[in-house]
């Protein structure tokens, strides 16, 4: 008979109790650290400054999570959101995609970065991704863009002169006579039977359409959706990126992860998939864009532990040049550098600073100016370069109970797994198990990539 499976575990002592200075208080999850409570207060007045119901805020040093925390409440706004919970990232997906046509060019792709991006089907396009413009080639510059002017936002487009072709998924189901919203590969044919607005190379204005172009590229290369590809090649259980921490995002509420927030928003607008007039009224987060459809450009959630990660390994700035690049000793950050998204509803901020240090805020309501980038810029930032030593803890993996009665929930700080048989039911390959001090006569087999430790104290497994 196989001996029972035990595990002793005693890594660090009790944290000290803390509580947040007080303020016009909101809950506040995820593991306490007392050196950065300037943080948490910038955290909580920020968001009463702009009756922000629901954030969080991860700070890495030098590939460590030192700092991650929930503030505010979950969708059902009553649970606190926990610290670990997964936001729609809106254009923070694009580095994330920039990065999986760089790992496809590293595992052997037929074609670089160099190489024209469009190729027309029976039209004689020469470039690398099929496609078949609806009513014909609406430019002939688009046989001249490349994968590279797509990722540095030198396509062509310019959505201030034209609108953002991307989100015009009526206008291309009305012309293209298929429902709304067309999938992604109908809008991008639909979009490439339009004139172009510049020259590509020629300028560089941001746009949703070279990432759109990028993501089904990735699709048809990797010969699977763009999802499963990241999961294997970008950020994997091998770099602690379970598959829970990054997705693609539901449209509709009852859809969505039970750890997203209500994103939120005043405003309403036409739900995208009735197709019966008049069309459906539906808040404006929840309807009015296919989340699934904004395919590279706009359709992940993510935990911030998963975009941190991601920040240490990879190049992310806007228009950079090596965006989705692995940041190496022979391409090392050379200067901080970043990349906002927003929609109705979120709004997001990955930085990379040379320090060392990485952060990702990302709130669930929109902003203008864009909420996250102004608390970054005018309150964390100089909180940052204030800081003379970094905590040695770490915050981020999902805790567990292993003793004792406690309220059961998505494997937060303040809500643990209630035991370790659901802690394994609910994670995936990856994950890091941070064990309450305690004990547990859970016994079996444990065969996926996990990580297991007790930092509050020790922690005993088995018989």
């Amino acid at each position: 008979m196989k001996a029972p499976f035990i595990l002793l575990l005693a890594l660090g002592a009790a944290l000290t109790a803390f509580t947040p200075a007080a303020h016009a208080q909101l809950p506040v999850s995820g593991r306490p650290v007392p050196a950065l409570t300037a943080f948490d207060d910038a955290m909580q007045d920020f968001m009463d400054d702009n009756d922000i119901t629901a954030g969080v805020l991860g700070v890495m040093f030098e590939g460590r999570v030192v700092y991650l925390r929930g503030f505010g409440h979950s969708y059902n706004g009553t649970t606190p959101l926990p610290e670990n919970a997964l936001f729609r990232i809106a254009s923070c997906t694009k580095p994330i995609t920039a990065a999986a046509i760089h790992a496809l060019i590293d595992n052997g792709a037929s074609w670089d970065t160099d190489d024209f991006a469009f190729g027309f089907g029976l039209s004689g396009g020469t470039g690398v991704l099929d496609v078949n413009p609806f009513g014909g080639v609406g430019d002939g510059r688009i046989d001249e863009i490349t994968i590279q002017q797509l990722l540095q936002h030198q396509g062509g487009w310019n959505r201030d002169v034209a609108g953002d072709l991307s989100f015009r998924w009526r206008q291309a189901s009305d012309d293209m006579g298929v429902p709304s919203p067309p999938p992604p590969e109908d809008m991008m044919d639909w979009i490439l039977g339009e004139p172009l607005q510049f020259t590509p190379g020629n300028n560089t204005v941001y746009s949703n359409i070279g990432y759109l172009a990028l993501s089904l590229l990735v699709e048809q290369e990797a010969g699977q959706g763009i999802m499963s590809y990241i999961r294997r090649r970008v950020l994997t259980p091998d770099m602690w990126v379970p598959a829970t921490e990054l997705q693609i995002g539901r449209t509709f509420r009852p859809d969505q992860d039970p750890r997203e927030p209500l994103y939120y928003s005043t405003s309403t607008g036409d739900n995208i998939y009735d197709n019966t007039v008049p069309y459906e009224q539906v808040p404006s987060p929840y309807g009015t864009w296919p989340q699934t459809g904004l395919t590279g450009y706009g359709s992940f959630i993510a935990s911030a532990p998963a975009i941190l990660e991601f920040l240490q390994r990879y190049h992310t700035g806007v228009y950079d040049e090596r965006i989705g690049e692995r940041i190496t000793g022979d391409n090392p950050l050379t200067g901080d550098a970043g990349h906002n998204g927003i929609l109705t509803g979120t709004n997001s901020y990955m930085v990379q600073r040379t320090d060392g240090v990485n952060v990702f805020i990302v709130f669930n309501k929109r902003g203008d100016p864009h909420y996250a980038t102004s608390f970054y810029s005018n309150r964390l930032d100089p909180l940052i370069d204030a800081v003379t030593t970094w905590p040695t803890t770490t915050s981020d993996g999902f805790w567990v109970n292993t003793g004792g009665i406690v309220i059961a929930g998505f494997g937060s700080y303040n809500r643990p797994f209630a035991s370790l048989t659901s802690a394994l039911a609910s994670t995936e390959a990856g994950s890091k198990l941070r064990l309450r001090a305690g004990s547990t006569d859970w016994t079996g087999v444990l065969s996926e990539r996990l990580l297991l430790d007790a930092p509050l104290g020790s922690a005993v497994i088995g018989e």
